[in-house]
């Protein structure tokens, strides 16, 4: 291939003894030897019409004892954008394979495992016209359109599709700039009848003004109208924007609005230095399972996050990707810390997220802190709520990642994650109270260099779960296996 291709293939192989494969309670918890084997793949590609990213791995997990059900299953992502005419017509697509639990409040095990998991596949398909005119004015027409599959235990759920469709005329701040917007949505829920589908309608106009070459300030408003819930609903709306960009390493932008659902909101700090790295986020907005799966990781993405931090001394992308797998090899790290579940629902649902992660690049030693909220309330007046009332479930969590190199060739990684759950279901009872559980997840691994590209490892692992729909569970493991790179 080229000089803007990077491609690297690995794979990793893993042998876990768990004392509790089966999380219960320490009178019926059961003990097995988990064996998993994962072939990976890294790309990254540009060329003059063309880019190309992204990592997946297959990953095959038995249990010798039989304790739980042998899996094989893909996880990760790629993305591509194809200039199809140029300057004019382009096309994104998008392909996801993504681990999630089952039951929100039961345990989450911590590396590899079958138990409480299943598989979410994601497809998106986003061609788009976008053409900046001669007078900075910019054309933009996009279709987005979304596919998702849910599969656990051999079974494949109803094919979940979701489209946005979005048109804009704009022109940038010169100071005074406009924008013209209109958007359709549609959200099908195919369990309630193949042919039931939900719209929702927004016209917006937004008007910013540009102070200094920094700070941008505007105001926008606009008209919805929505098929989303039992009765038909159309508003008009206004809110306000902000951005400001003091320098290229540093953002702060967001926006508010009074929509029909309550507040939509948005705001979003980042800030890159050549040891350091902040993502600082906060959203409250309609969204749909599909939207979300195929949404980047709002936080704990490690992986992109060590990218930004390079940006100030590696200038080429495909450069930089290259170092950031070999960094991650090098210090044992994973490409992502944890973050809030995409809980299924075929419901359109208002989601309110709260992240953020900090990555700290010493010359020997690496720390990443995380932190996450992210609530999901299906409204009482959706169109196929069950009950008529209201759900909602909270999802509160925190990371903190710490790898040190001890010599050129061994390193050590280790992390404490805690996490919440709450689920307050739909239901005509009052008085029912919320339902919680609690986990902690605590990590030691040594990494050991064996050949230019290849890495041993060794580790303990101690999770504990309390909750109150299932028994408590107490889980202790050590691990080892082998990674190499070819």
């Amino acid at each position: 291939m080229g000089a803007n291709w990077f491609v690297e293939t690995g794979v990793v192989s893993q042998l876990t003894a768990t004392t509790n494969s089966t999380y219960e309670s320490r009178n019926d918890r059961e003990s097995d030897v988990i064996v998993s084997l994962a072939p990976t793949i890294t790309l990254r590609g540009e060329g003059r019409r063309m880019r190309v990213a992204g990592a997946a791995a297959l990953g095959a997990i038995t249990y010798i004892d039989g304790t739980q059900n042998s899996s094989i299953d893909p996880v990760g992502r790629f993305t591509a954008n194809i200039e199809a005419i140029e300057k004019w017509f382009y096309v994104d697509s998008d392909l996801s394979a993504t681990r999630s639990v089952i039951n929100p409040l039961g345990a989450r095990p911590d590396g590899p495992s079958s138990f409480n998991q299943q598989t979410n596949l994601t497809a998106r398909l986003s061609p788009y016209i976008d053409r900046t005119f001669s007078n900075d004015v910019r054309l933009l027409i996009r279709s987005d359109n979304a596919w998702t599959d849910i599969r656990r235990d051999g079974e494949q759920a109803p094919t979940e599709y979701s489209a946005r469709h979005f048109f804009s005329v704009s022109r940038a701040p010169r100071p005074l700039g406009l924008a013209i917007e209109a958007e359709r949505r549609r959200d099908d829920r195919i369990d309630a009848g193949s042919d039931t589908a939900a719209w929702y309608d927004l016209a917006r106009i937004r008007v910013g003004w540009l102070l200094g070459s920094q700070l941008e300030v505007g105001a926008r408003g606009g008209y919805e109208r929505s098929e989303l819930f039992v009765e038909d609903s159309s508003v008009s709306f206004w809110g306000v924007e902000l951005a400001w960009r003091p320098t290229e390493r540093t953002r702060f932008e967001g926006f508010w609005e009074d929509r029909s659902f309550g507040d939509a909101a948005s705001l979003s700090f980042s800030h890159r230095a050549p040891r350091i790295a902040w993502d600082l986020r906060a959203t409250r907005d309609l969204t749909t399972f599909d939207d979300a799966a195929l949404s980047l990781p709002a936080t704990g993405d490690l992986a992109a996050l060590l990218n930004a931090a390079l940006q100030t001394r590696i200038v080429d992308p495909v450069e930089r990707a290259r170092a950031v797998e070999d960094f991650i090899a090098r210090r044992g790290l994973p490409r992502a810390l944890q973050g809030p579940i995409n809980v299924f629902s075929d419901q359109v649902i208002v989601r309110t997220l709260r992240t953020g992660t900090v990555t700290f690049i010493g010359v020997r030693t690496t720390v990443a802190l995380t932190g996450f909220f992210q609530g999901d309330k299906t409204p009482a007046a959706d169109l196929l709520s069950l009950t008529g009332d209201a759900s909602e479930v909270k999802q509160y969590g925190a990371t903190l990642a710490f790898s040190r190199r001890l010599s050129n060739s061994a390193a050590i990684v280790s992390s404490a994650s805690w996490s919440r759950t709450r689920d307050a279901l739909g239901t005509s009872n009052a008085s029912a109270a919320p339902r919680e559980s609690k986990q902690q997840v605590y990590r030691v691994q040594l990494d050991q260099q064996l050949a230019p590209r290849t890495t041993g490892f060794v580790g303990v692992r101690y999770q504990k779960l309390l909750s109150q729909i299932e028994d408590d569970a107490h889980e202790a493991a050590v691990f080892a296996g082998l990674a190499h790179r070819f």
